[in-house]
């Protein structure tokens, strides 16, 4: 049963690599846990810690002609907790992170590797795992007790995307695309299912089709605040500010002011309207402190991105420490903070800000580029090097990377100036916010090719974006 399903859970997360079985291992440790006797396939050892799978796939066979319960109505609580989930994510950048977990496709995998005895640590469990796996075993039960309960169906997809959208980790996406399999193609489906499904497009980058189902969403639900703030943030993301705008407003009727403004602020920070937005910041920052503690990270990483924008790099260093001092903890945070470190280059604490948070391509990009920096040339080499063979094995399996990432890691690691800009040129089609309008800038400094972002640059002026850095690289590209 075991062996069965580890090969199914590589095929089912939709990764469809070329599994070879190598053998079978009887014993060895992944964690703290023993697996006796189970096959051991040629992928990497990540995807080995989830030997044990967190559903079995075949308890979805029966489920082919089921629809979910619709909803209807959504309280101002509710609201808040997906701007803590999706609104909040995304402003810290989290959502822009697709991490594609290692060499999934042919032709990367090593020699496997077979332990010598039950003492070998394959690998260790995310935390999440060790302290919440009861949960998905539990649901994994229920399903396969209750095949055709709706409600379920929908709560164990809503579960997986969770875990998937926590801990970066594509095959939980997977997971959750299989269980909405039936719902997938289909024009006529529930609200939730729509919301679902949109939060899967969102994490493939088909932005465009995530809208039209948030759209018939707002059409069938027009106090779903959810879907208003989905479509808030991926209007913002396109570029597409007056929808944008128009979301966040109709957000207000559900949600309140407060609500609204931290919908807007983000698109008044690149649209020209920055002393808004910090009265904006300054009229709900009480409110926030008082009654929704899970934005004060948020408040501190607006702050400092306002800071950079006008050139304040002492203030935005300020208010990076200060969210440190209230959520040590946060990646996104810390992401944001490294790559203001890089910009400064204060590269000598990026390895000991990042080091408690895994391998994940994007710590991997940032611990890469400071070791560079820093002249530590073995750290340097071993994080490009495991970073790059990542990214070809996307490409191997016939997809592209998280091009932000692919751009990056051309750009500051490889020394790819022309590659770098093409990725970011591709990025930038689906992809508008000013990270990656900043990222095409330096990438044509790089490649000494002003001519190639006469689009951005008209973009940026469009929007009447006022940004430090951004001006200063169109100096740079304007004097070549």
């Amino acid at each position: 049963m075991a062996e069965r399903l580890f090969e199914n859970l590589a095929e089912f997360s939709q990764w469809r690599p070329s599994i070879r079985t190598v053998g079978t291992i009887r014993g060895g440790k992944i964690g703290s846990e023993s697996r006796q006797d189970f096959r051991f396939v040629e992928l990497p050892k990540l995807l080995a810690s989830f030997a044990t799978p967190l559903i079995d796939p075949t308890v979805l066979n029966a489920s082919s002609s089921l629809e979910l319960l619709s909803e209807t109505g959504l309280n101002k609580h509710r609201v808040w907790r997906n701007l803590n989930a999706t609104l909040f994510s995304a402003w810290t950048q989290a959502f822009a992170v697709c991490l594609v977990i290692a060499g999934a496709g042919t032709g990367v995998a090593g020699e496997p590797f077979l332990p010598a005895d039950d003492s070998v640590v394959l690998e260790t469990l995310p935390d999440f795992l060790k302290g919440g796996r009861k949960k998905f075993v539990e649901i994994q039960e229920q399903l396969r007790e209750n095949p055709s309960d709706e409600s379920l169906v929908q709560q164990a997809a809503a579960l997986f995307i969770d875990a998937g959208e926590a801990n970066s980790d594509p095959r939980f996406f997977g997971i959750a695309r299989k269980i909405l399999d039936p719902w997938w193609k289909r024009e006529s489906v529930p609200g939730p299912i729509l919301l679902l499904r949109a939060r899967i497009k969102e994490r493939d980058q088909l932005y465009n089709d995530a809208i039209v189902d948030l759209i018939k969403l707002n059409s069938q639900q027009p106090d779903d605040g959810r879907a208003l703030i989905s479509l808030a943030r991926l209007y913002a993301m396109q570029g597409q500010y007056g929808q944008a705008r128009d979301a966040a407003k109709q957000l207000e009727e559900i949600a309140g002011t407060v609500a609204y403004l931290i919908c807007l602020i983000p698109i008044d920070v690149v649209t020209g309207n920055t002393k808004d937005a910090l009265a904006a910041i300054e009229m709900i920052s009480p409110d926030i402190e008082s009654q929704h503690q899970f934005a004060i990270t948020w408040l501190s990483i607006t702050r400092a991105n306002i800071a950079e924008i006008i050139g304040n790099t002492d203030q935005a260093e300020r208010f990076y420490q200060a969210g440190l001092v209230n959520d040590p903890d946060h990646l996104d945070l810390k992401l944001a903070y490294a790559d203001f470190l890089i910009n400064q280059k204060r590269c000598e604490t990026v390895g000991d800000l990042l080091k408690d948070h895994g391998d994940r391509n994007a710590v991997l990009l940032r611990v890469a580029i400071a070791a560079k920096v820093t002249g530590d040339e073995v750290v340097a080499s071993q994080y490009t090097e495991k970073l790059t063979e990542r990214l070809e094995a996307v490409r191997q399996r016939g997809d592209h990377p998280d091009r932000r990432i692919s751009a990056r890691c051309y750009l500051d690691l490889t020394n790819q100036p022309e590659l770098a800009l093409r990725e970011a040129l591709a990025n930038w089609e689906v992809r508008r916010e000013l990270e990656d309008s900043r990222l095409v800038l330096r990438a044509a400094v790089a490649a000494e090719s002003p001519g190639d972002v006469r689009e951005v640059k008209r973009f940026l002026r469009v929007a009447r974006t006022e940004d430090v850095i951004s001006e200063q690289l169109i100096s740079q590209l304007e004097s070549q």
